[in-house]
């Protein structure tokens, strides 16, 4: 999963990095209750170690 904050978008997208190692093809609509999965492990993450959020240009 990947988020490029501060530069990006502010969006999370989901790529098979061993299949498509250029990220190219998202896969987040793809498999949306995987993707859920994982983006609720990240929050979990967050919060857990208290992670800082980056600020949104």
């Amino acid at each position: 999963m990947k988020n490029n904050i501060p530069f990006g978008d502010n969006q999370w997208y989901m790529y098979n990095i061993e299949k498509d190692p250029t990220e190219s093809t998202d896969l987040a609509a793809e498999k949306p209750e995987l993707f859920q999965k994982m983006l609720a492990a990240y929050e979990e993450y967050e919060r857990r170690v208290g992670v800082v959020k980056m600020p949104i240009r």
